[in-house]
């Protein structure tokens, strides 16, 4: 099964990739939107994996409704502003009484740094964030 999902996932993830592609010569307009739809995929796809993952050790009986909620929201380009995101988390786990939110809430900054450094950099200065000036 979990097989599955990660052929599921990397054949979403070539897709955004094919996508970005086979649009090279639209207009400035189109590119910035596929351009953000890619990289929303490429995201999508990891946290897809990590919920998935701990959903099906931790919470199984909410396997169902993630993975369906997830099919929904995949080219959800809001997805992962915050007040969304926690609302979407919020609907599948019910709060912070979830053993999987409260996972979540122990990832410490520093403990990912390394990777939300990497991730920046890959993306590159067009797609800064809003965290630190500058970063």
């Amino acid at each position: 099964e979990d097989e599955e999902d990660t052929e599921e996932d990397d054949d979403i993830e070539e897709s955004s990739n094919n996508n970005n592609n086979n649009n090279n010569n639209n207009n400035n307009n189109n590119k910035t939107e596929n351009h953000d739809l890619v990289l929303h995929r490429k995201m999508f796809v990891q946290v897809k994996r990590v919920l998935t993952v701990l959903t099906k050790h931790l919470e199984e009986d909410k396997l169902e409704k993630l993975l369906k909620n997830l099919e929904q929201k995949k080219d959800d380009l809001s997805l992962f502003q915050p007040e969304a995101l926690s609302l979407f988390l919020k609907e599948i786990y019910g709060g912070d009484d979830s053993i999987i939110i409260k996972i979540l809430k122990l990832c410490n900054q520093s403990a990912i740094a390394s990777a939300l450094i990497e991730l920046k950099m890959s993306l590159g200065v067009e797609n800064t964030t809003k965290d630190v000036a500058n970063s």
